[in-house]
């Protein structure tokens, strides 16, 4: 009995640990020094000419399995191949985790109000996408091996048109690190504190105020085009413009990990609930993020007695018949509710 109820339970949608911001040795700034519990692997050492092997991909799918992630998304500066080739190898290996590769793109907006900030832009995409995440950038821009991941700038004119070619390759537009040194919201707004870019203090400079009224509503309306954003502080899934406003952005978080000692931070993951792990659950939980998107805050640190599942025997009447005849029902960990006839209990 236990084993069918544990076969119709693996069915089940269930949460499952997420992080959608995942550098790899292939990033600028990724560093893997020994730590006092973590043994430098030369395998994971910094690969900027994107020189890697098989060995090198098994190393770090290790490192993200041992940290407890489920879902990893690899998104190195203006740079794909790493995650790209991880991807495509944990699929072949049939390995547990799911890794979607990605990108971390510097873009800058050429108009007057935004030339002054760089957005950090992650685009995530299905397992097998391949290098079709290179169509993301013009055919005269600089190959990923000429590409430091530093300094090189995307550079367009509208910020839809390129939210609307990641769509087109399939993928989720995410805006990253607002609340960095140098993301969207202390760039514009001097405090990061709160999420959205309006002044916070009565007694803000009055320069501040003029240039919050200059710029203010055209980025608060920005970050409502992405699929997404990436945050530190909050417990919601979801944010509302205002009371007012239904237009709404959905909130994740992720590690932004440089270093192996920093995958799967609890306090900087998300946990997704899904029938299938991977792109298409993920994607199914963007539609509905009320009821499928969790951060630790808001996670029970232990889950409560439950019932698994019940097998009804059933009970032969007169008739010889009846509705259920060694029926198993499993249950799921996260929404079971269970309708009887009036008057039952």
């Amino acid at each position: 009995m236990l084993n069918s109820i544990e076969t119709i339970r693996s069915r089940c949608a269930k949460y499952y640990t997420v992080d959608l911001q995942v550098h790899s040795p292939l990033s600028f700034n990724w560093t893997n020094n020994s730590t006092p519990t973590y043994s430098s692997n030369p395998l994971l050492d910094e690969t900027p000419s994107g020189k890697f092997s098989k060995k090198h991909l098994e190393a770090f799918a290790d490192e993200l399995e041992r940290a407890g992630l489920d879902v990893a998304a690899v998104t190195d500066h203006m740079k794909h191949s790493f995650g790209t080739a991880l991807a495509e190898y944990v699929r072949k290996k049939e390995r547990d985790i799911v890794i979607l590769p990605g990108i971390e793109l510097n873009v800058r907006i050429n108009k007057e109000l935004f030339k002054e900030g760089r957005l950090h832009v992650l685009a995530i995409f299905p397992p097998d996408t391949g290098n079709d995440i290179e169509k993301l950038f013009p055919s005269d821009f600089k190959p990923e091996s000429k590409r430091s991941g530093k300094d090189d700038e995307l550079v367009v004119e509208d910020i839809n048109d390129l939210i609307k070619k990641i769509h087109e390759l399939g993928g989720k537009a995410i805006l990253s690190s607002i609340e960095a040194a140098g993301g969207l919201r202390l760039a514009y707004t001097k405090d990061g504190d709160s999420l959205l870019l309006r002044p916070i203090f009565k007694d803000m400079e009055a320069a501040w105020k003029k240039f919050y009224n200059n710029t203010g509503n055209p980025f608060d309306n920005l970050i409502y085009k992405f699929d997404c954003l990436q945050v530190t502080g909050t417990k919601d899934p979801v944010h509302f413009k205002s009371s007012f406003d239904s237009s709404r952005v959905l909130l994740i978080k992720a590690s932004n990990a440089h270093h192996v000692k920093e995958l799967g931070g609890k306090n900087k993951i998300t946990y997704i609930k899904m029938k299938e792990k991977g792109f298409s659950g993920l994607y199914e939980a963007f539609n509905f993020p009320a009821t499928r998107i969790r951060f630790k805050e808001n996670m029970p640190d232990v889950k409560p007695p439950r019932i698994r599942g019940v097998r009804i025997v059933g009970q032969n009447g007169s008739s010889g018949k009846t509705l259920f005849n060694n029926t198993s029902v499993g249950f799921s960990d996260n929404l079971t509710c269970i309708v009887g006839p009036r008057g039952s209990f």
